[in-house]
Order: structure tokens, then C-alpha cells, then sequence
């Protein structure tokens, strides 16, 4: 039960830093969303590795696996949030930052099984 209430309050801190910058580009600097979703995840990932690595995992694996994987991880879970990202812009018709926020909850739950199933994984 730790290891997930922790995984949550660096998922969330992760993606609220993913959300805010990626909302901030498209919302105030009129950067296209799938562009904005890009830098977003790109500061949130920082966030996200070092967060799992000594928080919600405690890895005892050294940095080059373990960022090696997650970064296998957080691609997979970037995919999966453009995808629902672009299915959900394609259904509404437009792009939005509900469409965002729920891409991005729907990608957490990938990354939160790949983490504790490979990437932080014990050996």
C-alpha cells in the first residue's frame, strides 16, 4: 500500500509539472498541444525517475539499468498518452486540456505497472 500511495505523489507531482508546463505552452504561448505535450513530459520525466528510484521503489539497481528502463517505460507511457491524446481530440473535435489531464492519468497506470514489474524491479 506504500509503495503505491508513494507512487501516486510522484505520479502526481510529476504530472502536474507535465500538465502545467505542456497547459502554460498551449493556453498562453499558442504552442500547438501535441508540441506543448512534449516539453511537458520531457521535465516531467526528471521528475518521475528520481522520485521512483529512491521513493516509491527504493532501487537498488544501479542508475544505468534502471534509467535505461524507465526511460523504455516512459516511452511506452508517452505513447500511450499521445494516443489517447489523439483519440480523444479526434472524438471532441478539438484540442483541450481535459483531453491533456486525461491522457496523462490514462498513460500513469501503464507506467505505474512497468515501473514496479521491470524497471525498479528487484533482481
Amino acid at each position: 500500500m506504500r509503495q503505491v500511495l508513494l507512487f501516486g505523489l510522484v505520479g502526481v507531482t510529476a504530472s502536474l509539472v507535465h500538465f502545467l508546463l505542456a497547459a502554460a505552452l498551449f493556453s498562453y504561448l499558442g504552442v500547438n498541444l501535441f508540441v506543448a505535450n512534449v516539453f511537458g513530459f520531457l521535465l516531467a520525466i526528471s521528475v518521475s525517475y528520481f522520485g521512483h528510484y529512491y521513493l516509491t521503489f527504493r532501487s537498488r539497481q544501479a542508475h544505468r539499468t534502471a534509467v535505461t528502463r524507465f526511460v523504455v517505460t516512459a516511452l511506452t507511457g508517452f505513447a500511450v498518452n499521445n494516443l489517447s491524446l489523439a483519440m480523444m481530440t479526434w472524438a471532441i473535435g478539438y484540442e483541450s486540456q481535459w483531453s491533456l489531464g486525461t491522457a496523462i492519468i490514462v498513460a500513469a497506470a501503464v507506467v505505474y505497472l512497468l515501473s514496479g514489474r521491470w524497471a525498479f524491479a528487484a533482481r
